[in-house]
């Protein structure tokens, strides 16, 4: 199952991620050929100074 890692800086909507994450995995499965409803994504949000 395909796994997608995102690192912003500062806080972010619920509603921006949720897009964020539906855009990710639509590309992802595009390039990939592989069925959308597999990928996982996750958007860490890191702090000032995060790394």
């Amino acid at each position: 199952m395909p796994y997608l890692q995102l690192d912003v800086i500062g806080p972010h909507s619920a509603a921006s991620k949720k897009h964020l994450a539906a855009q990710m995995s639509q590309a992802y499965a595009e390039m990939m050929s592989v069925d959308v409803r597999r990928i996982s994504v996750a958007i860490r949000e890191l702090g000032e100074g995060g790394v």
